[in-house]
């Protein structure tokens, strides 16, 4: 159980190192979402919605099985701008995809939002 516990804390300490090795921009504002969607496309529309008028500026969809269906239920909202859709399948066993994909999240978007979720 040790063994595990300490694997699991390294992996999280370096996760959580990642916000401070971003530089933020200096207008950054707003709150990001972040989600891992596979076979989610009946409902991800009023999922969308809901958190947009609650305050979402964008919202990041990792897609883990075919994006081209995530991409037609969506393409009003990208089109707005409030949704990006990025392909994303299990290409490595080194981490959880959830966790790698909110690292990729982080590392390439956070900086432009005050907030990210």
């Amino acid at each position: 159980m040790q063994k595990l516990f300490t694997r699991l804390e390294r992996r999280f300490n370096r996760f959580a190192e990642l916000p401070m090795l971003i530089d933020p921009h200096p207008s950054r504002h707003g709150l990001a979402m972040v989600c891992i969607a596979k076979n989610e496309e009946s409902y991800i529309r009023e999922w969308i919605a809901f958190h947009n008028l609650v305050g979402v500026r964008h919202f990041y969809i990792y897609v883990n099985d075919q994006p081209g269906r995530m991409r037609r239920v969506t393409r009003d909202f990208q089109e707005e701008g409030l949704v990006t859709i990025i392909p994303w399948e299990n290409f490595t066993t080194a981490g959880a995809p959830q966790m790698l994909a909110y690292a990729h999240a982080i590392s390439n978007f956070g900086a432009q939002y005050r907030w990210m979720a």
